[in-house]
């Protein structure tokens, strides 16, 4: 799974923002938002997706010619950093994306973040006489019961829920003091629920509340993945996969890869040698200039390589989505696509 390194100090941090233009990603409005994608084989699916104000969403699908019922998932949104592209990570094995048109209005992205060319309607649109969707789902999160009310933190949605002492609890808590022993953990679990608002002690307003329907298992010494973020442009170390529209093959003699440094230098491989240049980023602009490589010659990766920093040298701009890194060209082309991943530590 790829990942962006966190190891930076806040004053560089600080310095790296602004060299990447990073900038403060303006938000879909929070609601209901509805409407029927096209599917390629089925008349059509019916799409409710809730986008609360804290991050988190919750999304129901239903294909319209089958009998399974809908389909819940919940999980966190981010924008990336063209201010505009909806990022959301949740049940889905990969990202889904949309389009933020304005304040009423979403469209779908295919599955690169990049515009469905078609004549079909891709749009969900804000419905605020809908009702608030109650997901009822199979969720994956750590479970904890210590002193005080027992806490669910469901990975996808990154924060931890009351859960109701009602329904299957009692059947969960028994399972889960048997799986932890003597000790007090929290422990990766797997459950069927609903997640539904309930009153709060006290009398207080109705919080999202998870109520217990069914206990799979657990799986100690298992954690969630990193919460759902953009990867910042420099200090981030990026895997190249694909040039315009052709994937990059693997097993190359070096990994094609740059990382932008504070400094303005961009550093990496282009599958066969190494490669340094300067770049510049203001905002969403990006040059990247004066680059060479080394001279070796390779039986494989030498057209690579060529594409490689025809590409860097066409970019003009850039968007972060997530740990995926595009580059555009000076007509908005995917110029390169690069994923950010965990350098190895010896």
């Amino acid at each position: 799974m790829s990942r962006a390194r966190r190891f930076l100090p806040k004053a560089i941090a600080s310095t790296l923002a602004l060299l990447a233009g990073q900038a403060l990603a303006a938000a879909p409005v929070p609601g209901h938002y509805a409407g029927v994608l096209p599917c390629a084989d089925c008349p059509g699916i019916e799409v409710q997706l809730d986008i609360a104000a804290d991050g988190s969403y919750a999304l129901r699908e239903r294909y319209r010619d089958r009998e399974e019922g809908a389909r819940d998932h919940v999980g966190r949104w981010i924008m990336a950093s063209d201010e505009r592209t909806l990022v959301l990570r949740g049940g889905h094995e990969q990202p889904l994306y949309f389009s933020v048109e304005d304040e009423r209005s979403l469209m779908q992205l295919d599955r690169e973040a990049q515009p469905i060319v078609s004549s079909l309607d891709y749009h969900l649109r804000r419905d605020d006489a809908l009702p608030p969707l109650v997901p009822r789902l199979m969720l994956t999160g750590l479970f904890h019961r210590g002193n005080g009310p027992a806490t669910f933190e469901e990975c996808g949605l990154g924060r931890p829920l009351p859960v109701a002492s009602a329904e299957g609890y009692a059947a969960l808590e028994q399972a889960y003091a048997k799986a932890k022993g003597a000790e007090d953990l929290a422990l990766m679990t797997q459950l069927r629920g609903r997640i539904e608002p309930r009153p709060a002690g006290n009398g207080g307003a109705a919080v999202p509340t998870l109520v217990v329907e069914a206990v799979d298992s657990f799986r100690p010494g298992v954690s969630c993945l990193p919460p759902l973020a953009n990867a910042p442009l420099a200090g981030t170390h990026w895997k190249l996969i694909r040039l315009g529209d052709t994937p990059v093959q693997e097993g190359l003699v070096q990994e094609p890869h740059v990382v932008f440094d504070p400094t303005g230098r961009v550093i990496g491989a282009t599958g066969c040698n190494r490669l340094v240049a300067r770049y510049v980023a203001e905002g969403r602009s990006l040059r990247i200039e004066s680059g060479f490589t080394t001279r070796m010659a390779c039986a494989q990766g030498m057209e690579v390589e060529k594409s490689m920093m025809a590409a860097l040298t066409a970019a003009r701009s850039w968007r972060v989505a997530g740990g995926m890194l595009d580059l555009y060209d000076e007509v908005d082309r995917l110029a390169g696509r690069f994923m950010a991943v965990t350098e190895e530590k010896n």
